[in-house]
Formats: C-alpha cells, structure tokens, sequence
C-alpha cells in the first residue's frame, strides 16, 4: 500500500524504529513491551527509559491492563519517545525527518505542512514525546490495589521508574474496604497530603484522583498559578511498587495513621472532599509534627509560575 511505504521510508530515512501490531480484540502486556524493547536501540548510559506498558500519559486512558487495546497510535508515541530519548540531542530529529520528506516544514513551534495524515501523527507524537520527559510521576500501588487492576508485583517488579518532575513528588495507593465502601487511599510522598476516592471504575481512577486533588488544593487556598503548575507536570503517570522507595515505610505508616478515624467513624457523615481537607490538616510526625497542608503550600510555591 502506497501508505505503508511513505511510513516505513520515512521511519527507515530518520532511523526510528517501526514496529507494527496486528488489530486484535485483546494484547498481552508482557508480549507487548518485549516485542516493542526488541526494537529499540540500546538506552544511552545515565538515561532512564519509561516502560511502555506501565505508563498512561492521559488523564482519561485507562490502567495499564487495557491502554494498547484502546489506542494503537500511542505505541508510536512511546517507540518514538524512547528513540528520540536516545538522541543526546534531541533536535536532530528535526534535520533528520526533514530529510526523509522534504515538503514537510518540521520545526517545533509550528506544525507541518498537511502531507499525509501520518505524517501530522508522527510529529505529534515527536513533540509529546519531549514533553513527556518533563512532566512525569508515579503511582506507587500496594499489592491489593494492583490485583484490582488486574496487574501482579512480577509485572512492575523490574520497572525503573523515572525520578518525579511534580513539586509534590510520587503518590501512594492503597485499595481499602470499609464499611461496606470500597475506597482508594492516595498518600503524597513528600507532604503526606491524602487524597480518598472511591474505587468503583478502577480504570477511571486517575482522572478521579486528580481532580480531587485540584478541589482539595483550592478549597486549602493554594494560588491557582501553583496548582496549575502541579497538574501540567503531571502530564504522565507511571506505576510502581510501594517497595524499595526510601520512604516507602514512612509513607504506608500515614495510611494507617489516616486509615484508623475511618474505621471507627461513619464515613457517611463526611463528603470524600471534607475528608481529604480533615487530613491535610492533622499533625503528622514525619512532618517533624508539621502539617501536610502546610509543607505542600511550601513545596508548590517553590516552583510556581504564573498562569498565561
């Protein structure tokens, strides 16, 4: 097909790697990433490479069970980001593709010229790809919420995750059962703020989560420069082990801390939001006994730019 060959010369003239998955009704994780690892070239030393299975770089994706099954163009997008990552330079990528079409315009502040429809997908991609190298966190799931995404400690046991690019730093979640209410518990890694949500529709747990977050900031009075800031930095969420963090016990120690008011409280007599503000106002000793409403002000305000 005249398509398939404008997209393998142009993948074959830049030097990124092509990988092409059959339509199916269902993907197999596991053979997804080694099929897609097999292609890429050897990462350079000092960089971190984010596992593709494991990575959900929009706010309405599902978990990692079900991402490729919804969307086949975001393989591109993370071939191309590890490839492009591979470049000490990133923007030679540009001389590079430009070579391989010579009608396009390939420059980052405009789009290309129309050529192809694949075309226009291949630089999205590109440019999200530079993106996503600085706005990233992780997601640090116990071994009872992972089984209710349907994933194992085997799964993430080898990821490398990258280092946070968020003010706030990683979260931690736990899946709880309380009361007859299933609910997941997020705890922030650096100001122990908690987020409660609840775990109906686990595949729409991030969007949940992060607007929770918004509404818990603001209701705390944090400028909306600093909250907007967080969320454009958490662009791209990655998932990990709760294991072999630094702090990982002093956080799973907050759960629980967090976790007692609720097993003898009725969780009704609270909104989840009412919640969340109760506890980023408690006293917590890994804080030196400060409160997490407090040093999250301080952590979003040291990075906080002002809104366009």
């Amino acid at each position: 097909m005249e398509r398939d060959e404008l997209v393998e010369r142009v993948f074959e003239t830049a030097g990124l790697p092509l990988v092409r998955i059959p339509l199916r009704s269902a993907y197999n994780i596991l053979e997804l990433q080694a099929q897609i690892q097999s292609a890429l070239p050897a990462k350079s030393p000092g960089r971190s490479v984010v596992p593709f299975a494991f990575v959900d770089s929009e706010a309405t994706a599902s978990p990692p069970g079900r991402m490729f099954a919804r969307n086949a163009v975001s393989l591109w997008c993370f071939a191309l980001h590890n490839a492009v990552r591979g470049w000490e330079d990133s923007s030679t990528a540009v001389p590079t593709i430009h070579g391989a079409v010579k009608s396009l315009t390939w420059t980052e502040c405009k789009p290309p010229v129309a050529h192809s429809s694949f075309l226009k997908q291949v630089y999205n991609a590109w440019h999200s790809a530079r993106e996503i190298e600085l706005s990233m966190y992780t997601l640090r799931c116990t071994q009872k919420l992972l089984k209710r995404m349907h994933l194992t400690v085997a799964d993430l046991k080898d990821i490398e995750t990258p280092e946070p690019t968020t003010a706030l730093g990683d979260w931690y979640a736990h899946l709880l059962m309380i009361q007859r209410q299933h609910l997941v518990m997020l705890v922030n890694e650096r100001s122990r703020l908690c987020i409660l949500t609840p775990a109906k529709d686990i595949d729409r747990l991030r969007p949940r989560f992060e607007r929770a977050l918004e509404d818990l900031l603001r209701s705390c009075a944090i400028p909306e420069a600093s909250i907007q800031e967080e969320l454009r930095h958490m662009g791209t969420m990655c998932y990990g082990l709760t294991t072999g963090t630094p702090h990982g016990r002093s956080v799973l120690g907050s759960m629980n801390d967090y976790t007692r008011p609720l097993e003898y409280t009725d969780l009704n007599a609270r909104s989840h939001g009412d919640w969340n503000l109760s506890f980023s106002d408690r006293i917590c000793g890994p804080l030196d006994y400060g409160r997490p409403i407090n040093v999250a002000r301080e952590l979003l305000a040291a990075v906080a730019t002002p809104v366009k």
